[in-house]
């Protein structure tokens, strides 16, 4: 079996348990194997194989125990018979509930920080409209139309007497 195909099993058999998993799956998998999401990410839309080794923590993090059975969920879907037949019977367990509290409060946590940071720009942003409005107000602005007029007057700002 050529590296080609085990990668083709391997995603294959992510993505079902992705589907199986639904939500917030990424996110799960890579604090339970202790790799990055963006990581996950990759290998899920195709832009990424992985390691060996990151694949064998991926399959162990859901729950399998022996590569091979993960693979073989692979090649049950794609309609290639199991290795050893063992993959239905080797379902990995649902994540547990205080593995699922603990990801629901890191990820409360994470979107306090986005608000925060959001709203931190969007006041940096009302803070530069402000300065720019000011200074389109203020007559030192030399892209002011009525500015440029006065200036390229012959005899402009003399008081005459």
């Amino acid at each position: 079996m050529s590296n080609q195909d085990v990668s083709l099993f391997f995603i294959t058999a992510l993505q079902a348990e992705q589907q199986r998993y639904g939500r917030g799956f990424q996110v799960f998998l890579a604090q339970k194997a202790g790799i990055h999401k963006a990581t996950i990410n990759g290998i899920l839309n195709g832009h990424s194989r992985g390691s060996d080794h990151i694949r064998r923590a991926i399959a162990e993090a859901l729950g399998y125990s022996d590569y091979e059975d993960f693979l073989d969920i692979g090649r049950r879907v794609t309609g290639v018979a199991p290795v050893r037949g063992k993959a239905e019977n080797n379902k990995p367990p649902q994540p547990t509930v205080p593995d699922m509290l603990e990801i629901l409060l890191e990820n409360r946590e994470l979107h306090r920080r986005l608000d925060r940071q959001q709203q931190e720009y969007i006041d940096l942003q009302h803070q530069r409209i402000n300065l720019l409005h000011k200074r389109e107000v203020s007559e030192e602005n030399p892209c002011d139309p009525s500015v440029r007029e006065m200036r390229s007057a012959p005899n402009a700002g003399v008081k005459k007497q």
